[in-house]
């Protein structure tokens, strides 16, 4: 069929956003140019965990301190996810800047509208204003505090800024963010990314760097139960305590509103929106934490930190990074380092502030609701609304004047941004969960049946911590100490209700039409909308169809479902773990920390170029059905599938036999040291447990994608935390980023060669995720959501690979006592590590095999990962008829399983560790195919892609633009470097025992399949064959049947 058609459908999803906006009354006046991602960036940098928890870590630490800032973070965080997920809800329903004050004008019912609408649009702008006063304001107060330190500071004749000096710096910051976002909306969204990626980069840094620098750090006990009850306040009561303690982790996660307010210039808003809400509450909630924690390990004496005479003034945060830098390198400069990233995350928080400001501004005057509202509602020729920006601008500049007159005003605002912010969020919801309970409609992002129940979860947390937040915070109240924040609240909500009662009630209605809803083409039904979106849910058939195949798998993964599998099937906690050996023999730290950056950035090419093409072809076929529609057709990919749960779930049968060592006394105290027979039959075991999880049925499939990916991030949390925690000798920063180790017994002594036999790690630790291809015939929005899949799975195990690497490399202390295999463990170096920092700190290595347990689970829910991605390549292999008995492996049961082939890949991954039975270098064999045959099959896509394909590539949703060819050159060239690199000799003098077998191996692979090729199936084997009628096959809807209609040859 043409894929003209497929343009077309396009551009008509791309009208669904305009369709929809004019449903609700008003017409596209901004620019559309964001993306889900540049959504989500939007609310995660005015989250910025770097800028909440800095500029109120010591309302943390004087009201509870470690305990109330580690343990009451997952408590709030916790709550506040249930708003955010409601919130997201809504939003999905009603797409618009308006966001909070619309909706509940839409959920209040037509008598309330009006009042609803008005009080919460007004909680919702002060809230946002004074949301922009608190973080510019703490930012010059942090530059204030830099300035001071890097003068000498407070006790050696440092710079102490008037509160004048404060105020004017806090101007400068205020304009330049006025100017920056007076620019057009490509640039902001610039900026948008930069604070995410700021923040990413910040946080990881921060979080490894703190820790690693001090020479003193406080106990994982002292983290996670110290109790500060010292807070100089006049309170004792530990509960009271606890509830103020709570502010710091509550500020640090607000401002997530700002994805609906950017949503009239967001794409697909009424997915993104709500995708953008909560990725970004969800991620900061998880560097958030780990940030948190990093800083509390240095914060070894309380009350000199929260002294107004030490040398930061008081300020907790700039004092510990201070001092931790000074004992170590005798000076200070590092730390202001430190506090100059910092200092760059909260400006790119405080320009997100405008933006979202300013958007909350145009709509809600849009809807006549501020004074002078045709002012601040005129957009320029660049679509950008001007002079509403610079409004948020002078607003903020009064709020902070009060500065001047009260030392208590940048708790005001704090307290107004919080409390203002999150009663703004909850009042729609609220009526979510009353008053619209039974006709609300949703939209494509929905709760389900757990609507209500989250709902109410998330309104009465927020009217509990309203309650808390009121409370007196020193006794005996005095006017230096008072607590402003029922006044500030409660002055707003009177202030709108005397409005509203004086006023507005006899004018303001509620949002207001803009558009004409009988004369505008696009204005429609709700049940129109509706039927769009059934007609949406029928493209993914559709375009199947015109690819060539029925649907015969069941469609029920979602993006996030589809992220899973891939993520789990790369678990970094398996390819790091289970090969930290190779390369801390081959260069050791340099190799490992330094290389993984490497492979990481041409790894990421491979990942863009394939993601790119999975959007063009949303096949289960993947790999093999893109390089016979760019160019030829390959066997690599399935048996380097088969390979990969080989390896995988051999490595858990060893990591497991490593565990009942050191369990039962380790290899020098009588400890059991299985057998290979009965390593064999624990990995039969094994096998046959993900064959009978993989002959479930797809939602439970999803659930186990889904346990494996959120298994992978605690797991990478909680070791990444606990063991350089725990032990009691670390590695220096120095060691673990520049040390190079050239003992590796194998007889190789340069360097460079050293360091390419060390990249192995981290190309291993890499791979699998085109198992979102392979699962895209059972997702949703199935050319959108694969490329997403594969780009974040590998994103995101790129960024935890890395940080739990560090972690592991921080308690490598003597590196030959842990390659020897006489050690307890037998030389397997990650168990004898954790098992040796355990022992001299508890003495016992009972917690060591509790991270080892860890470890092992997440091995095994990526190998069952294996064996799904595995079974869907054989089905669409099978499909095509290039398997022997393929008609045999095709076949799908009842529930829509491909159960045949799913058996098919337990059996052949059997039989190839036979292997290990004649051989101690098999699992290295399994190893070289998985790594280099999957590159390999990558890479042939790819190639054609660049080459024969170069011009004919028609993209799909997902692309690169003009970037395209020179990404997908990179990673050509790159998987051509390492397939020489990998085939070299590993150990000098060349032996049967350390012989290199993966030339062997992938060379095997390509010359079975030439060979299979030149006398068989060159003579019957065509490609990808359709299995559809284009005249009667399609299913019914006219939309499906006009794509399936064009010639072939144009698929």
């Amino acid at each position: 069929m043409s894929r003209s058609v497929g343009v077309v459908m396009d551009a008509a999803g791309a009208d669904a956003d305009q369709a929809r906006l004019h449903q609700l009354g008003y017409r596209q006046e901004l620019k559309r140019g964001l993306s889900l991602v540049s959504n989500f960036a939007f609310s995660f940098s005015i989250i910025s965990v770097l800028t909440g928890v800095t500029t109120t870590y010591g309302t943390g630490l004087r009201y509870g301190g470690p305990v109330s800032m580690t343990l009451g973070w997952l408590v709030v965080a916790a709550f506040n996810g249930c708003v955010a997920l409601s919130m997201a809800e809504i939003c999905s329903a009603y797409p618009t800047s308006g966001g909070l004050y619309y909706w509940s004008a839409k959920l209040a019912g037509k008598e309330w509208a009006p009042l609803a609408s008005w009080v919460t649009g007004w909680f919702n702008i002060v809230g946002q204003w004074a949301c922009t006063t608190s973080v510019d304001f703490s930012l010059a107060q942090l530059l204030q505090v830099i300035i001071l330190l890097a003068t000498g500071g407070a006790n050696g004749g440092g710079y102490m800024a008037s509160k004048y000096v404060v105020l004017a710096i806090y101007s400068a910051i205020l304009i330049l963010h006025g100017l920056i976002n007076s620019l057009p909306i490509r640039w902001l969204s610039w900026f948008g990314q930069l604070g995410a990626f700021w923040n990413v980069a910040g946080a990881f840094s921060l979080t490894i760097l703190i820790p690693a620098v001090a020479k003193e750090r406080v106990s994982p006990e002292f983290i996670f139960t110290h109790f500060n009850a010292e807070n100089g306040a006049g309170i004792h009561d530990k509960a009271y305590i606890l509830a103020a303690g709570l502010l710091m982790s509550q500020y640090s996660l607000i401002g997530y509103d700002t994805s609906a307010h950017i949503i009239e210039e967001t794409k697909n808003a009424d997915w993104s929106g709500p995708i953008g809400i909560i990725t970004s509450v969800a991620l900061s909630t998880m560097f958030g934490w780990i940030y948190l924690i990093a800083l509390t390990s240095i914060m070894t004496d309380i009350p000199y930190l929260l002294n107004p005479s030490n040398d930061a003034g008081g300020y907790a945060i700039a004092q510990a990074l201070y001092t931790s830098f000074h004992r170590r390198y005798g000076t200070g400069a590092g730390a202001l380092a430190c506090l100059g990233v910092i200092a760059v995350a909260i400006f790119l928080c405080g320009s997100a502030c405008i933006t979202s400001n300013s958007r909350m501004g145009y709509a809600f005057s849009r809807d006549g609701a501020m004074p002078l509202s045709r002012v601040w509602h005129r957009v320029d020729s660049r679509e950008v609304p001007l002079n509403v920006v610079w409004l948020s601008v002078a607003v903020a500049f009064v709020m902070a004047l009060t500065s001047l007159g009260s030392q208590v005003a940048f708790q005001a605002m704090v307290s107004i941004a919080t409390l203002g912010l999150l009663i703004a969020c909850a009042l729609p919801v609220f009526f979510r969960v009353t008053t619209a309970r039974r006709s609300f409609v949703r939209g494509p992002f929905h709760l389900g049946k757990y609507g209500v129940v989250v709902g109410w979860v998330g309104v009465v947390w927020v009217a509990t911590v309203t309650v808390l937040f009121s409370l007196p915070v020193a006794y005996p109240v005095a006017k230096e100490t008072f607590n402003y924040t029922p006044v500030a609240v409660g002055g707003v909500l009177l202030l709108s209700l005397v409005a509203w009662v004086l006023h507005a009630r006899f004018w303001f209605q509620g949002p207001v039409t803009n558009v004409d809803t009988y004369n505008t083409p696009t204005a429609m039904s709700r049940s129109g909308v509706v039927a769009m979106d059934a007609a949406d849910a029928d493209a993914d058939q559709a375009r199947l169809h015109q690819l060539g195949y029925r649907q015969e798998l069941k469609r029920g993964l979602s993006l996030v479902s589809n992220f899973a599998f891939s993520f789990s099937i790369i678990s970094v906690l398996t390819g790091v773990t289970t090969t930290y050996g190779t390369g801390l023999r081959y260069g050791g730290p340099v190799s490992m920390t330094l290389g993984w950056l490497v492979v990481s950035a041409f790894n990421g090419c491979v990942a863009l170029s394939m993601a790119e093409i999975c959007s063009a072809y949303p096949t289960s076929g993947g790999l093999y059905y893109w390089s016979a529609k760019l160019a030829g057709k390959e066997w690599a990919p399935l048996a380097s599938w088969w390979a990969c749960t080989t390896s995988v779930d051999f490595s858990l049968a060893q990591l497991l036999q490593v565990i009942i060592l050191l369990a039962t006394g380790g290899a020098n105290g009588g400890g059991y040291m299985a057998s290979k027979y009965v390593v064999l039959a624990i990995y039969s075991v094994i096998l046959i447990l993900h064959g009978l999880i993989n002959s479930l049925p797809i939602h439970w499939l999803s659930w186990f994608g889904q346990l494996g990916a959120f298994w992978n991030v605690a797991g990478v949390f909680a070791l990444t935390i606990l063991i350089p925690s725990v032990a009691k000798e670390r590695a220096s920063p120095e060691f673990i980023f520049t040390h190079f180790n050239t003992e590796n017994g194998m007889g190789i002594h340069q360097k460079a060669y050293i360091l390419a036999v060390g990249l192995l790690m981290s190309q291993y630790s890499v791979i699998g995720y085109d198992t979102s291809a392979h699962m895209i015939e059972e997702t949703k929005n199935a050319d959108w959501s694969g490329p997403m899949g594969i780009i974040t799975s590998v994103g995101l195990s790129t960024m935890f690979g890395w940080i739990y690497l560090v972690a592991l490399t921080s308690i490598v202390v003597d590196i030959p006592y842990l390659l020897n295999p006489d050690n307890d463990a037998s030389g397997y170096a990650i168990a004898q590590a954790l098992y040796t920092s355990f022992h001299r700190r508890y003495g016992t290595g009972a917690g060591a095999l509790a991270c080892l347990g860890v470890i092992a689970v997440a091995v095994f829910l990526c190998g069952s990962a294996c064996i799904t991605s595995n079974s869907r390549m054989g089905y669409a292999f099978s499909r095509d008829g290039a398997m022997p008995l393929s008609r045999v492996w095709h076949r799908v049961d009842s529930r829509e399983v491909p159960l045949n082939v799913v058996w098919l890949s337990v059996a052949v991954a059997f039989v190839m560790a036979l292997t290990s039975l004649g051989s101690q270098v098999a699992f290295q064999a399994m190893v070289s195919v998985t790594t280099l045959g999957l590159y390999i099959a990558y890479a042939l896509p790819v190639f054609f892609r660049v080459t024969t394909a170069r011009k004919s590539f028609v993209p799909g949703p997902f692309h690169l633009g003009r970037y395209g060819l020179v990404v997908g050159w990179m990673a050509v060239v790159w998987v051509a470097t390492v397939t020489v690199l990998f085939s070299l000799p590993v150990a000098y003098p060349v032996a049967k025992e350390t012989f290199n077998y993966t030339p062997v191996a992938v060379g095997g692979v390509l010359l079975l399949s030439l060979v299979a090729w030149v006398f068989h199936a060159r003579f019957w084997f065509q490609g990808p064959v359709t299995n559809v009628d284009a005249r009667g096959g399609c299913p019914g809807s006219r939309r499906c049947r006009s794509i399936v209609g064009g010639t072939n040859e144009q698929q």
